[in-house]
């Protein structure tokens, strides 16, 4: 009895025991099979996602209009995109496997050859930026593409060279004709300057030639009029003194004339000074201006206001003179144009230059605009004429004005004495 219980007990355990083990045996089947599926799928997963990233890069490498390539480190053409086509004719097929040499003109390939050569040496954190020309096979023409290459390396070793080249052809060509331009700018600038020197050479002469032939002028006016007037005058006297006393209405005719020849001295006089102010050289510049301030108040009524310094004396008789005639054209002008009351001359000293500032009260002109069209209109002629003066003797010219506010001109003129004083001292 006890031996059949026994071997049912074996039998039942045998049972439960193999089914266990087929039951872990499936389930290690069925895990073995889930794992492969899962990693399958991600091999998928991971395919497509490298085909999307390849597929990706290959729409970027051949969309982009400028030339993508990669080459190998003798200059071998690994990869070029479809720019290529469009640029220079070429299929990007039939370049693949030879050399960018063969595209490079004799005459260039020992600068690409040195390109080559500077790969080994390459720092592969820098890009290589250079100009490389290549023909077309179109048109067999030149075009120039600037290139920019970056190493490609494996295993800190480098296996190849890419970059982008773009076509800077036209670009190139404009920046070779802006350095013509300003070459040609520059050229005119020379001749402009030498031009600007001739005219100041011209100019100079011109108001020195003008000087004496207003000194010849009022010369002869002096010596030739003055003893015309004064023999006219003297046999006048002379006729007056003969007559009877009761021919006085000839008398008074005769007085009436040396009024009118008193006059026509004072004329004369006048027009001397205006030709060439003796006063200058024999008393000084401001007791030439302050005489002919005195002669402008009295025939236009502006009262004019002198400021004086006497270093306006040290300067040159040139500067002298080219001062009295900018204060002499300064008083026309306000004459004329400003509708003035008062012109106030103030002269002083600042560092080593004399400065004279003439300012008067009048309606004044609008500087807003183009200051050149400005002050080159007929109204104005008088202004470029002194600025001109100032510029001959070595001085510097300025004009404030504006509208109901009057006007100022500004001159001043180096004290050559004292400028060579400080640069012996220095």
């Amino acid at each position: 009895m006890h031996g059949s219980t026994g071997s049912l007990d074996f039998w039942w355990m045998l049972m439960v025991g193999t089914t266990v083990g087929l039951t872990l045996a499936l389930g290690l089947i069925v895990s073995v099979l889930i794992s492969q599926r899962t990693k399958l799928k991600l091999e998928r997963e991971k395919l497509a996602l490298a085909r999307a990233s390849e597929k990706k890069y290959s729409d970027l490498f051949h969309n982009v209009s400028d030339i993508v390539y990669v080459h190998s480190l003798d200059g071998g053409i690994l990869q070029v995109s479809r720019a290529v086509t469009r640029l220079l004719g070429y299929g990007s097929e039939e370049l693949v496997g030879r050399s960018v040499r063969e595209f490079v003109r004799p005459r260039y390939r020992e600068a690409f050859d040195s390109y080559l050569r500077r790969i080994s040496t390459w720092n592969s954190r820098e890009e290589l930026v250079g100009i490389i020309p290549l023909a077309s096979r179109r048109d067999g023409a030149l075009y120039l593409f600037e290139f920019r290459s970056s190493l490609i390396q494996e295993d800190s070793r480098t296996i190849a060279v890419r970059g982008i080249a773009r076509d800077v052809t036209d670009r190139m060509a404009r920046e070779r004709e802006l350095r013509r331009s300003e070459r040609r700018t520059s050229a005119l600038l020379v001749e402009s300057r030498r031009m600007q020197d001739n005219l100041a050479l011209l100019s100079r002469e011109i108001l020195k030639v003008q000087e004496e032939e207003r000194l010849r002028v009022s010369r002869e006016l002096h010596d030739d009029m003055g003893q015309i007037l004064a023999a006219i005058t003297m046999n006048l006297e002379i006729v007056s003194r003969e007559l009877l006393s009761d021919q006085a209405v000839i008398k008074k005719r005769i007085a009436d004339t040396r009024v009118l020849i008193d006059q026509v001295f004072e004329c004369v006089r006048r027009f001397l000074r205006e030709l060439r102010p003796e006063t200058i050289d024999q008393l000084g510049l401001l007791p030439a201006i302050r005489q002919y301030a005195h002669e402008f108040t009295d025939r236009t009524g502006i009262e004019v206001v002198l400021k004086e310094h006497q270093v306006v004396e040290k300067l040159g008789s040139e500067q002298k003179l080219a001062l009295y005639r900018i204060a002499q054209e300064s008083l026309t002008n306000t004459a004329k144009h400003a509708h003035a009351q008062c012109v106030t001359i103030a002269i002083s000293k600042e560092n080593h230059s004399v400065v004279v500032e003439i300012r008067d009260d009048g309606e004044g002109f609008d500087q807003t605009g183009n200051r050149r069209t400005e002050i080159s209109t007929k109204t104005h002629l008088g202004l470029l004429g002194m600025r001109e003066r100032a510029s001959l003797v070595g001085g510097e010219f300025s004009v404030q004005s504006r509208k109901l506010e009057g006007t100022l001109i500004r001159v001043s003129l180096p004290l050559q004495e004292e400028l060579s004083t400080q640069h012996l001292e220095n």
